[in-house]
């Protein structure tokens, strides 16, 4: 499907602008928060799952994210957000990740392009050490 065709449907979330503009700013963020994890003890190319975060503004578009990101073998959960009803999140947990800033940056741009492909906005990604052995086992 065209830019065009996409910008003329009424039921679109995130215009081809907006995902330029959010996809830009993920991948100059990426090294500001790895700089900050490191600061909390993290060390440079630890290997960690990932927390992220997508919004969408139907139940449909936050599905079919769910599922591609099943296949990446990612826990997800999708419902409404709590900001409301007309707003779904998309989160969950990716399998462990080396922390570096090409590793960092190749992926926050596979995840917004992803979203955007399902007509969701990547909002973006933390982690933390002391979470990990806590975390949900993805589902297959």
């Amino acid at each position: 499907m065209s830019e065009n065709e996409l910008e003329d449907k009424d039921e679109i979330h995130v215009r081809h602008k907006d995902f330029e503009e959010n996809l830009e700013m993920q991948e100059a963020l990426a090294p500001v928060v790895l700089e900050n994890l490191l600061d909390f003890g993290m060390e440079e190319g630890q290997e960690l799952r990932v927390e992220y975060f997508f919004y969408t503004d139907s139940s449909g578009k936050a599905n079919a994210l769910a599922t591609e990101l099943k296949k990446l073998g990612y826990y997800v959960w999708s419902g409404h957000s709590s900001y409301g009803k007309t707003q779904f999140l998309i989160n969950g947990w990716t399998i462990k990740m080396s922390m570096d800033n090409e590793t960092m940056i190749n992926w926050v741009n596979r995840m917004s392009t992803l979203g955007y492909a399902y007509d969701c906005r990547f909002n973006g990604w933390g982690t933390s050490e002391q979470m990990q052995d806590d975390l949900p086992e993805p589902e297959n």
